[in-house]
């Protein structure tokens, strides 16, 4: 029932337009037909009234194309929305991938000292932790000490 509005109230003022118009020349034609004094006064209600019911129509003919353009414009914003966000998601997923490469480099290469800290971001929290080389090789789990969530580690060792 209210599924496409807009359109349904373009529909409404042609139709009250078509109404009105046939509405006035009905009348002006009674009037000319009744009385010989009446001709110049049913012609100009014939004349005017279809003329005024056509302008009239423009108002709720625009208030239906206003309705119409809204939706199309709240539609493609919403898939714009969409796209945002998935391309932020993306850009945050290769951001963690590159981040664990970061690590896997680091961990894997003999030349960097196990007592170097390296920098991991608890996937509950967000917060960013630092924790030795040798504990991240050493330990299967490592306990965020805000959250005390479980941070898996061998995602970070090849």
């Amino acid at each position: 029932m209210f599924y496409n509005i807009g359109d349904k109230i373009k529909t409404l003022a042609k139709v009250m337009c078509w109404i009105g118009s046939i509405a006035s020349i009905i009348i002006g034609i009674v009037l000319i037909v009744m009385d010989e004094d009446l001709i110049l006064v049913g012609i100009l209600i014939a004349a005017v009234g279809a003329l005024l019911s056509w302008i009239s129509s423009f108002v709720l003919y625009g208030f239906g194309q206003l309705i119409e353009n809204s939706d199309i414009v709240a539609e493609q914003s919403s898939r714009s929305n969409q796209d945002y966000y998935q391309k932020v998601q993306i850009n945050e997923e290769q951001k963690e991938r590159k981040k664990v490469k970061d690590i896997q480099r680091v961990i894997s290469d003999d030349n960097i000292s196990e007592d170097t800290y390296i920098d991991i971001i608890c996937p509950e929290c967000g917060e960013q932790l630092s924790y030795l080389k040798s504990e991240i090789i050493s330990n299967e789990i490592l306990i965020c000490p805000i959250c005390e969530a479980s941070i898996p580690t061998t995602q970070y060792r090849k």
